[in-house]
């Protein structure tokens, strides 16, 4: 990955300090959220719009899809 990826006009994301974080940062470069490549979860640290923090979501997962098998909905 290079330094930066950019998401849209307002966020990019770029590789954190340990193995499989990703952090998610506005243009300000402030952290907005923390991506697990190895589960896929995001934990999120700032307020966004619901609408653009289901956008950055889908981003992430199309460009760092989880290592983890999805795993089926129980009965």
């Amino acid at each position: 990955m290079q330094d930066r990826h950019v998401i849209n006009a307002s966020y990019y994301c770029k590789r954190g300090s340990r193995p499989g974080l990703i952090l998610v940062l506005n243009t300000g470069a402030y952290i907005l959220a923390e991506y697990n490549e190895g589960t896929g979860d995001v934990k999120w640290q700032r307020v966004i719009p619901a609408e653009q923090k289901k956008s950055i979501e889908k981003w992430l997962s199309q460009h760092f899809p989880s290592s983890q098998p999805q795993q089926a909905a129980s009965a």
